[in-house]
């Protein structure tokens, strides 16, 4: 489609008042949707569930098993499922009660252990380590936070890491219930929120007094909504009654509504030695120059923490409402049914209102996270690899190798492309939530009631559910929205147009209830004019 950005925010209303229908949105393809068995689960060397594997190797794990006991996690891990579990051994478990200044495990309150426990757990996959990365895995420990993987070494030194500094002794051990990591380090995370952790970080002294004055820091200090509750009584009829058209899917509600951010830094150096910036006074004179005014008084705008101020604009063009580590910019979407050959694209919305970021994966390169690589000069924005995925309870911030900003260039590229997006971008609490992830085994299936996603307003007879990418959909980037009963939402999108004509088009399609499924499609279009 052929799209700009606009200064007012688009929405989508549709309605459809037939009980026999449930309409199935597949982000804004027109492919249809099938499905596969489940891919079988790994051979295991040991028929024993995760936990009795730890009670029965009392010589490496009887502290890390006595945790587990202690907080009642040992009878997850002894349930079917699936599981990754980064276990630390005994030398490992002392060494953590030194570093703490105590001499045993009943010296942590019970809160701190479940922590403890918490942070080496991941539940729903099995995490061999040929599916690790370097830098953070796109998948939630059961204490909401992403696990960083890297290795060093060659050949029989070959030797895996967590977190950086706990190296892998033991790996895949696998058992009925999932697979285990022998690690020689307990993990402890930062508990710093994304604003102390750049605040603490030296390199980024120049932008993070920008953050700071702008006020942009205020925008990324939320951690968790607390006034959602899956256990409320409210939310019963969902989990008793409300199921996809698929057969075996059981939508269930978010655990959490948690918040996420996601900030893209140059660093001195590059200020300094690329663009001669030595201080917020020269980034100031740089934004005011370079950044693009769809409205040319903006420029006239001197208060810095006034969202029509350059400075203000080149600082929120750097900050997303979602938690992405890299895996998650654009790697993680590149389902098994992308086609290969062709490059693929992620729109992203930025704090600077009206406005996208574009991500590209090429295929011939065999390069991704090209950020608003310019279709002329062929220059991009990258992540410095060796300070990428630096993680924060509440976000997650990249080094980035040159100035990112939204210019006349930039604009101009936009408004001028054709920009497909899956409309799982829509919703920030998908990724911060830890649902917009790939799952070749199996779909899991949400249902989100009302005011879970910000930008859906339904009537309180829509239903709406997501289930996440699958080996077994055939869709673009393999996930799905479903909406049952006698619906009537509106969509907020991001801003897609801003000062040219375009069409948005939703490709969707349907089953209808009966003795057998039937599978159709029903676009729907949403035509936006320029503004008055």
């Amino acid at each position: 489609m052929n799209t700009t950005m606009k200064k007012v925010i688009n929405s989508m209303v549709f309605s459809k008042p037939l009980k026999t229908f449930i309409l199935l949105l597949i982000g804004l393809s027109g492919i249809l949707s099938s499905c596969l068995d489940e891919v079988p689960g790994l051979p295991t060397v040991s028929k024993e569930m995760m936990g009795q594997y730890l009670e029965s190797h009392k010589d490496e794990f009887s502290e890390f098993s006595k945790l587990m006991d202690t907080t009642q996690v040992k009878g997850l891990i002894n349930a079917y499922g699936k599981y990754t579990l980064y276990a630390p051994n005994n030398d490992a478990m002392h060494a953590f009660y030194q570093s703490k200044g105590r001499t045993s495990l009943k010296e942590f309150t019970l809160d701190t252990m479940k922590i403890i426990a918490y942070d080496h757990l991941i539940k729903g996959f099995i995490l061999t380590t040929d599916k690790f990365l370097d830098g953070l895995m796109p998948y939630l420990t059961m204490s909401d936070r992403f696990i960083e993987t890297s290795s060093k070494g060659d050949g029989s030194n070959y030797v895996f890491y967590v977190n950086k500094t706990s190296a892998i002794l033991t790996k895949n051990i696998l058992v009925s219930n999932g697979v285990i990591h022998m690690i020689n380090k307990v993990l402890s995370p930062s508990s710093f929120t994304l604003v102390q952790s750049i605040a603490a970080d030296t390199k980024f002294r120049i932008f993070y007094d920008a953050l700071v004055k702008t006020g942009l820091d205020k925008k990324l200090l939320l951690i968790r909504d607390n006034t959602y509750n899956r256990d409320d009584p409210k939310y019963t009829w969902y989990d008793q009654n409300y199921h996809t058209s698929s057969p075996g899917d059981i939508d269930q509600l978010p655990t959490s509504r948690k918040y996420g951010y996601t900030a893209f830094m140059e660093s001195d150096s590059t200020y300094r030695n690329v663009y001669n910036i030595k201080n917020i006074d020269d980034l100031k004179a740089y934004a005011a120059a370079h950044v693009y005014n769809e409205d040319p008084s903006d420029a006239s705008v001197t208060d810095i923490t006034d969202p029509r101020n350059s400075l203000n604009k080149f600082i929120a063009y750097h900050l997303i409402n979602k938690k992405l580590p890299a895996v998650k910019l654009i790697d993680m979407y590149d389902t098994d049914h992308m086609l290969k050959t062709y490059d693929m694209f992620e729109y992203i919305e930025t704090m600077n209102p009206n406005t996208l970021l574009e991500v590209k994966k090429e295929r011939a390169g065999g390069e991704s996270n090209l950020i608003n690589k310019s279709v002329t000069s062929g220059e991009a924005v990258r992540l410095v690899a060796t300070n990428k995925d630096n993680d924060a309870v509440n976000g997650v911030y990249h080094e980035i190798d040159k100035i990112l900003i939204y210019d006349m260039r930039v604009a101009g590229e936009m408004s001028t492309k054709r920009i497909r997006m899956d409309m799982a971008a829509f919703f920030p609490e998908l990724t911060n939530n830890d649902m917009r992830v790939y799952n070749r085994d199996r779909s899991l299936s949400w249902v989100y009631p009302p005011g879970y996603l910000d930008r859906l307003t339904m009537s309180s007879t829509t239903y709406f559910s997501y289930d996440n990418a699958y080996g077994g959909w055939l869709d673009y980037e393999g996930d799905e929205f479903f909406l049952k009963g006698l619906f009537d939402f509106e969509i907020v999108t991001p801003a897609i147009c801003r000062y040219l004509r375009s069409e948005i088009q939703l490709s969707t399609d349907w089953y209808a209830r009966s003795s057998t499924v039937v599978l159709g499609s029903c676009p729907m279009w949403n035509s936006i004019g320029p503004e008055n």
